[in-house]
Order: structure tokens, then sequence, then C-alpha cells
């Protein structure tokens, strides 16, 4: 059996540099497994392709893709698959340069955006480039000019109504990533809009480039992120897509260890299982690189930005004293 057809039983989908698939052990389309491992086996047959479940507080389970079949796996060339960044050239063009005009030329300052999210201050959400616009993504995709430059996949419901919009930067600044978010209430509360296949989904990786940005927070949500700013503007902050993508932090932290080493991670992670694991990650990766860390207790709240809006004095106090 060659790889090709465990992957088609197994229902898997080509999401950058991963494929997405069905966990062996519980069923769910919510397990993955990287492009690099694939590889990793190409050049060793004996190395072992792990199905990581992203279900971490109900199943979590890696299992090994060499295990699920009985004969050896068949070294082969993998397909070329279509990528999952369905937008022309001429539709990235203009993304960057709306992208561009909102946060760099009139800094986010579209005269219907005047309210708060999420106890977060317009005032801090303009700063830190998150801005509203009224006719929201989908009135890019559907006009005239740009209908052709995107693929029918991003004119489906889940893209409706996304008026909120969270740019992400590469290290040298260009507009890879959009995180979509809306002021209604929409079945799925974020969707990413990729614009280069395998950029990074860490949101303000700046921070980490600072070297006035003695103290960085990580934490997994940009809302997290942005309440640890809005009470203390000296922060550093940096937002994971997820927990099980801490790996980026780590692979950013060791491609620039001199700058990292005068720094002071503090892990601000989810307070449930899947978090906990995430922190004690980050440790483990940050103890073997001798980086400086600390953790924030979250108490009994479940997030940075719950701790803002339900103790908003109490979380303001424990972070100042970071």
């Amino acid at each position: 059996m060659e790889i090709n057809d465990v992957l088609k039983e197994l229902d898997a989908s080509l999401r950058g540099n991963y494929y997405l698939l069905r966990c062996p052990e519980c069923g769910k389309k919510e397990a993955f497994l990287y492009l690099d491992d694939i590889k990793k086996f190409q050049k060793n047959s004996t190395y072992k392709i792990p199905i990581r479940c992203n279900r971490m507080n109900k199943c979590g389970k890696i299992t090994y893709l060499n295990d699920i079949i009985n004969v050896p796996i068949q070294i082969q060339k993998m397909p070329k698959e279509k990528s999952p960044v369905q937008i022309s050239e001429e539709g990235i063009n203009f993304i960057r340069s709306f992208v561009h005009y909102s946060v760099e030329t009139i800094h986010c300052e579209y005269k219907d955006f005047d309210f708060d999210i999420r106890g977060i201050s317009n005032k801090t959400l303009k700063e830190n480039g998150v801005f509203y616009y009224s006719k929201g993504f989908e009135q890019i995709v559907n006009s005239d000019e740009l209908k052709r430059s995107f693929s029918k996949k991003y004119r489906n419901k889940s893209y409706k109504g996304r008026n909120i919009f969270i740019p992400i930067f590469d290290i040298d600044g260009k507009l890879v990533r959009i995180l979509l978010r809306s002021t209604k209430n929409v079945e799925k509360k974020e969707i990413g809009l990729m614009l280069i296949q395998g950029s990074t989904e860490v949101w303000n990786l700046k921070d980490i480039l600072d070297s006035k940005k003695k103290t960085v927070v990580i934490t997994e949500g940009v809302y997290d992120a942005l309440s640890f700013r809005e009470v203390n503007k000296k922060l550093g902050i940096v937002s994971l897509p997820g927990v099980r993508k801490y790996r980026q932090i780590i692979s950013i932290v060791k491609d620039n260890i001199d700058i990292c080493k005068d720094k002071t991670f503090v892990i601000a992670t989810d307070n449930d299982e899947a978090g906990q694991k995430a922190k004690e990650k980050l440790i483990e990766e940050f103890e073997k690189m001798e980086i400086n860390y600390k953790t924030f207790d979250l108490g009994i709240h479940k997030d940075a930005n719950e701790f803002l809006q339900e103790n908003r004095i109490g979380f303001s106090l424990k972070a100042k004293k970071l």
C-alpha cells in the first residue's frame, strides 16, 4: 500500500505544510500529519510518521501511519496537490494594498469603528492593527473587479459577516495571513485567510525580535494577547493560532536565540488541559535552550481575556507586575 492510499482512507486534505485527516483513534477529522515527517520517512524508511489528534481535551492520541497497515509503505514521490491559497496574484495584491491602507495610511480609523471589543479599548485595537470594516470580507470577494480573483470557497457561509480584520505579518513585515472575526453571532468565531502557503501563523512575532521588549507574553488567542497590552503597554505580546502550533514559537526563538536570551517569556496559555500541555511543552523547550520564562496564573478564569472582562482590576495588577 502506498502513502497516498492510506491518506485517502483517512480522508486527508492538504492544508499548507500539513495534512488534516481523520484520527485513527477517535475517527474525527481533527488530526494532522506534517509533510516534513513524510519527507523524513522518504529519506529513512525506518522513520515512524506521527499522526497527532488535535482533540487534546477528548482524544489527543498520537498514532503512526506506519502501524495502520500490515505491509510496508512504499516510498514514492508525493503528488502535487491543489494549493489551499485559491486567490490570484491580483487578489493577493489587492488584499495587501487594502490592509496597508487600513493599518498604515488611516491607522484603522474607519468612521464607524468607534467601539471596544471584549474589554479591549478601541485605542488598543487600532494601535495593534486590528480594524473593523463594515462592508466585510464578502464585499471584497464579490466586487465586480475581483470576483474572478477568488475561488468559490471564499463565498461560502463561513466567510459571510466577517468584518473584523486581524493581519499577520512574517519576519520581514510581509502580510501573509489575516484572521477574520465578526461583530455578529457566527458559527465559528475565527477563520484564517492564507495568502502564502506554509507561512507563519504567529500573530505579532515582531515583538520577539524587538530588543526593547524584554518581557514577551505568549497567549493562545489575539484577544488574550491584547488583554495584556490593554493594561501594560510595555509588554511584548505574541499569539499562537492554537496550542498545537507552539513549535512555531520555538522555531522563531531558536532562529533568533541571541535576541531571545535577553528576554523573559511569560506563558499564559488557556486554563484547560490543552493549554496546560502546551505550557509544559514550551517550558521543556525553553529549558533546553536556557531561555528565561515564567508562567501566568489565570486563577479561576479560562483565559486572559475572560480574566480582563470579569476582574479588570485584579488582572491589571497582576499583569503590571510582569
